[in-house]
């Protein structure tokens, strides 16, 4: 797997993401917008899964309970992020922060 980052699939070596709007993507890897540098505002991302794997989180931080990361329907913010969390083709990831304050993000 990709050692660069946190959020990537452990499970399997063939896991890979793609980002539609604001998210990066590196492979094995997804980031919130300009990380490690502070997310916009009204930003937005899905997240595509094209194998199934693992999250691990190396650092997560955004307005809790306002800028959130969704997996599979289950919120993350704050500090706390979906690290050891299943993901396969079929699970949905959305990102979105609102008009207000920002943070680092995630990676």
């Amino acid at each position: 797997t990709d050692a660069c980052c946190a959020c990537r699939a452990t499970v399997s070596a063939d896991a890979k993401f793609q980002s539609t709007g604001d998210c990066s993507v590196s492979g094995h890897c997804f980031r919130s917008p300009n990380y490690p540098s502070y997310y916009g505002l009204d930003q937005t991302c899905t997240i595509t899964v094209f194998a199934a794997g693992v999250l691990m989180v190396t650092s997560f931080s955004t307005e809790s309970g306002y800028d959130e990361l969704i997996v599979d329907g289950v919120s993350y913010s704050g500090s706390s992020g979906p690290s050891g969390v299943s993901v396969s083709t079929s699970t949905s990831i959305t990102w979105a922060s609102d008009s207000s304050a920002s943070f680092s993000g995630f990676e």
